[in-house]
């Protein structure tokens, strides 16, 4: 796409426009006045070095491919799939009924759908996936795939209904709808079937959210199609596209005195980087159990007592939520903090309802003004959705609609008024980083963003709250934990990719040493043999050409540096900054995230690690710390020494408080199998292993007959359907127990962990097992027992990594040999 096309692009992209004008300086050719008396001709124009362009424009790319692959997936499930077995994967409900309307913040029409009496046999629903904040799809339940209606005759158009799933009980079904926002009249008389059918589908607007901003960067770069002299971009913005480099970190003069007295050293220091005038990019790198949610807890209370106002993101509603609900505690010494969650009320805790928008809006004064045109509202609602002969029909309807839209006029612009009031008094507000474009925060500016799970979020993302803030950014994760789940690495690569960039610890850093900077190697290389070193390598392939079925195995960050590029030199036709020294390339794929592409281009002097964890017992912790994390990781006093009879009614026993537990299935012959797509999820296959099921069924048992609590065990493994074999072998008796993929467990943990590795055969295939950051994940979520089944001898040819962790297992684990 050429800068014309990009920039005519962006003038339609909404308030993230707006937001980024604000943040981006406009050109100072536009900014003066036309004159008609000749002028000079001016100097050539310098232009904007080519890599930065292209870096956007790559990000745009893969954002449109990602939005392709999952539309495309979308429309293939449903318009292939019968609507029966629809139903019978959870995805979809058929034969609802309208119980009732209300409305919600904004205008939105709220409905209750429940199942009718006279269509069903019971009012609870079957078992579905639909949850708060789903995307979901009403249309006529009673015109089949086909297009006809009743007994063959031909059905009228009836245009599907979006909305979000608002609330979930077991006999109701709560539904925002979608339309009217726009003002498409068409759109709004959009009449609701009698008998409904609820559908999941994808969501668009989160990638239409991504690109309008991507291109709104580039826009202001080169502010009109005309004009190509690059703008001087803020320094925040200068620093995240390699223009220039962090200055050196400069410690507070005085000591810091800290609101929380129980902060680590690592902690504290980490508290001291982020808070120093010249970090204007700071990393917090947070292992698992380290205390990152505490770090960033302080932080902000610190910006808001020097009156900095913060706005908090996360690529999670849930690590939004958790931030939410620390900031929201009681605090001694510390006056409560004026806050506003942003978002669907839906898609927030129920705990936490009370500090959204939606509730702190209702509160104030002007609220009162809202009620009475809000019942006026539902009424109409009610009689232009109702059932049989309660719903009004021909002319009248179209003027009740007539009614209901100046109705909605009226009640937004009276509610503008009362968020502008609500957000007035917010000192910091949480979002996750889609709802940071929201039209709510379009003339909001802050002064610090701060992004949790930067490491899961995508890049493009994060710049959305970035175009808010102008003066620091904050971003706090772990990149050696899972990165982002990127549909459309399922199909060819292109790309080739390289290792993620290898850093020396942090406590080396801080003596002075430089970091290797060398030229990265490809996957085919031989990985390094240091134990850091390997496990920040890029993941060996399976030994086999054999594909897996289950996600794509994520590709290691590769480097995006060009150090011997000219377009660094002082002699290029843009002046970079005298610190700068390398040069940003475009991004192979989206797995590639924000936080690990600043740590590339800028090495571990923007961050610091935290290193006290206060999770898992010091020998669960030893292997992981060794091999991804330098060692670094230290088990507080409260943890290293925690065993399973620790817990109540947990008699003392020495196998049962053995910390970590192997269950070797080598030479047994426990071979995996391979479900085809009809036995699995839809439109995939997947492997089980139903000896090895066996056996943590029998583990399962040893540890309810000892007293182990049913909901302090979680099982997890890496391949979906033996997550749905175990589930239906354990869950009709133990319900409790927690069952689920390795990817869904991340940022959880649980007292037992035990894992079931699935992988067995002669040839050696582990597939996407071989990749270390999902292993690393699954080893570190339990607190006092981590429990491996699997077989050694298949696993360990997968890679080196894979064959380190089976002889450090065979020597520090409690192996018992399964029978």
């Amino acid at each position: 796409m050429d800068l014309r096309s990009l920039s005519l692009a962006a003038h339609e992209a909404g308030p993230v426009v707006e937001a980024a004008s604000a943040l981006l300086p406009p050109a100072e050719a536009e900014a003066a006045p036309p004159s008609s008396t000749p002028t000079p001709a001016p100097p050539p124009p310098l232009r904007a070095p080519s890599d930065i362009e292209h870096f956007i424009n790559r990000l745009v790319d893969l954002t449109e491919q990602e939005r392709e692959v999952e539309e495309g997936e979308s429309r293939l499930l449903f318009s292939s799939c019968p609507f029966s077995l629809l139903e019978k994967r959870g995805l979809a409900l058929g034969n609802l009924a309208i119980a009732k309307t209300s409305i919600g913040l904004g205008g939105k029409t709220l409905i209750d759908l429940e199942r009718p009496a006279h269509l069903h046999s019971t009012s609870t629903f079957p078992p579905h996936s639909f949850r708060p904040g789903d995307l979901a799809s009403i249309v006529d339940h009673s015109i089949s795939g086909n297009g006809t209606k009743g007994k063959g005759k031909p059905a009228k158009e009836s245009p599907a209904i979006e909305g979000v799933v608002w609330k979930v009980l077991e006999t109701r079904i709560v539904v925002a709808l979608n339309r009217g926002r726009g003002g498409d009249a068409k759109e709004e008389d959009t009449e609701l079937p009698e008998r409904i059918r609820l559908l999941k589908v994808a969501n668009p607007s989160t990638f239409d959210r991504q690109v309008q901003t991507l291109r709104t960067l580039l826009r202001n770069l080169y502010p009109t199609p005309y004009h190509q002299i690059m703008n001087t971009p803020p320094p925040l913005v200068s620093l995240l596209l390699g223009l220039s480099s962090p200055l050196p970190f400069s410690p507070p003069t005085t000591p810091t005195t800290f609101y929380d007295p129980f902060l680590n050293p690592s902690q504290k220091s980490a508290v001291d980087f982020a808070l120093a005038p010249t970090s204007l990019v700071s990393l917090i790198w947070g292992p698992p159990g380290t205390g990152k949610t505490q770090t960033l807890v302080e932080i902000v209370r610190h910006l808001v007592a020097s009156g900095q106002r913060v706005l908090i993101c996360g690529g999670s509603n849930l690590s939004v939520d958790n931030l939410l609900l620390r900031l929201s505690l009681p605090h001694p010494t510390f006056p409560p903090i004026p806050l506003t969650r942003l978002g669907h009320p839906a898609r927030v805790l129920n705990s936490l309802v009370e500090h959204t928008l939606d509730s702190q809006s209702l509160r104030t004064d002007a609220a009162d003004l809202l009620v009475g045109i809000k019942e006026e509202l539902g009424g109409l609602e009610t009689a232009l959705n109702g059932v049989g002969k309660g719903r009004v029909k021909g002319r009248d309807r179209k003027d009740k609609w007539e009614e209901v839209r100046a109705l909605r006029k009226e009640y937004r612009k009276r509610e503008s008024g009362v968020v502008i009031e609500v957000l007035k008094r917010a000192k910091v507000c949480l979002a996750t980083c889609h709802g940071a474009g929201s039209r709510i925060l379009e003339n909001e500016r802050f002064d610090v963003v701060i992004i949790d799970e930067a490491a899961q979020a995508v890049e493009p993302s994060c710049w959305i709250p970035i175009l808010k803030g102008g003066k620091k950014l904050i971003l706090a994760g772990d990149h050696l934990q899972l990165p982002p789940t990127i549909k459309s690495l399922n199909g060819p690569r292109k790309a080739t990719t390289k290792a993620e960039p290898k850093f020396k610890s942090d406590k080396s850093a801080a003596k002075g040493t430089k970091a290797p900077r060398g030229s990265a190697k490809t996957l085919t290389e031989q990985p390094p043999t240091s134990p850091a070193a390997e496990a920040r390598a890029s993941s060996p392939p399976p030994p086999s050409p054999q594909p897996d079925v289950e996600p794509a195995p994520p590709i290691a960050p590769p480097t995006l540096l060009d150090p011997t590029s000219s377009a660094t030199s002082p002699s290029a036709d843009f002046a970079l900054s005298p610190l700068s020294t390398t040069r940003i390339r475009p991004s192979p794929t989206l797995e590639l995230t924000l936080f690990s592409r600043l740590l590339d281009l800028h090495g571990p002097g923007i961050r610091r690690m935290l290193t006290t964890q206060y999770r898992f017992n010091e020998k669960i912790m030893r292997f992981p710390s060794e091999a991804l994390y330098d060692g670094e990781l230290i088990a507080a006093d409260s943890v290293k020494d925690r065993v399973l009879s620790d817990l109540p009614g947990v008699e003392k026993d020495e196998d049962l408080d053995e910390p970590v537990v192997f269950i070797d299935t080598a030479g047994a012959a426990m071979f995996e199998r391979k479900q085809s797509a009809d036995e699995s999820s839809l439109g995939s296959e997947s492997k089980s292993n139903e000896n090895e099921a066996a056996l943590v069924i029998a583990y399962v048992d040893t540890l309810l007959a000892a007293n182990v609590p049913a909901e302090a065990i979680a099982i997890v493994s890496p391949y979906n359907s033996q997550v749905s074999l175990l589930a239906s072998l354990i869950h009709p008796n133990h319900p409790e127990v927690e069952i689920a993929s390795i990817d869904s467990f991340q940022g959880r943990e649980q007292e037992v962990v035990i894992i079931s590795l699935v992988r067995s055969n002669e040839e050696g295939i582990v597939g996407f097992l071989s990749e270390q950051r999902r292993l690393n994940v699954a080893m570190t979520r339990p607190r006092r027992q981590l429990v491996v089944v699997g077989d050694s001898g298949t696993v360990a040819k997968g890679s080196p990594f894979l064959k380190k962790w089976m002889d450090w297992l065979e020597e520090n684990a409690d192996v018992r040999v399964a029978e």
